[in-house]
């Protein structure tokens, strides 16, 4: 749990949406640009979800990894 508030602290906002084709997309900004995006679209709400609990995972190993940050 206090992984998940250190990376949601590292952002402003994280969003998961509908696009214009009906597929969800997740979306990450920080000062208010878009730093990280959904690769692609899903199907599925959870589907989603879980590429942006993977990416969030990929996140804290590098800055777990790198002392400066």
């Amino acid at each position: 749990m206090e992984k998940l508030y250190h990376l949601t602290s590292m952002f402003e906002k994280i969003e998961l949406y509908l696009d214009h084709d009906s597929k969800w997309r997740w979306r990450i900004s920080k000062n208010g640009r878009i730093i990280a995006n959904a690769p692609n679209g899903f199907d599925e709400k959870k589907e989603c979800l879980l590429s942006l609990k993977t990416f969030g995972a990929q996140i804290l190993r590098w800055t777990e990894n790198d002392p400066s940050i």
